[in-house]
């Protein structure tokens, strides 16, 4: 008589579906999305009302979340991608909207050691 293999101890394939309509396996991925939109919302909302001086009203909102989500499908988009340069015009085009279009500049860097007098440089 031949020796039996051993049977191997290995979890079995779940066949069919193993998870309830509306739960996976990651059901954290979905919750994830929606939480860099409302990170984005609650920076857009910041900004707002530190250039307007107001809350923004209900159609303001409205467009904030738009910019949200568009912002948030942007990062997903390929850099080369014609959705990407798509999503990029309609972000501009939201934030000339809510009137946030202009950028807060840095200072020029200025020298870090002063020149020395007789170079040229301001006595």
């Amino acid at each position: 008589m031949e020796p039996q293999p051993e049977p191997s101890i290995e979890p079995q394939r779940i066949r069919g579906k193993p998870f309830l309509a509306g739960n996976n396996a990651n059901p954290a991925g979905r919750r994830r999305r929606k939480d860099r939109i409302a990170a984005h919302v609650q920076d857009i909302v910041v900004e707002f009302c530190a250039r307007h001086g107001r809350k923004p009203d209900p159609s303001e909102i409205a467009s904030i979340g738009s910019l949200a989500l568009n912002m948030v499908n942007r990062e997903n988009a390929p850099a080369d991608s014609e959705r990407s340069g798509k999503l990029s015009k309609e972000i501009r085009h939201d934030r000339k909207s809510l009137g946030l279009t202009t950028l807060t500049r840095a200072a020029p860097a200025r020298a870090a050691v002063p020149l020395p007098t007789g170079y040229g440089a301001p006595k």
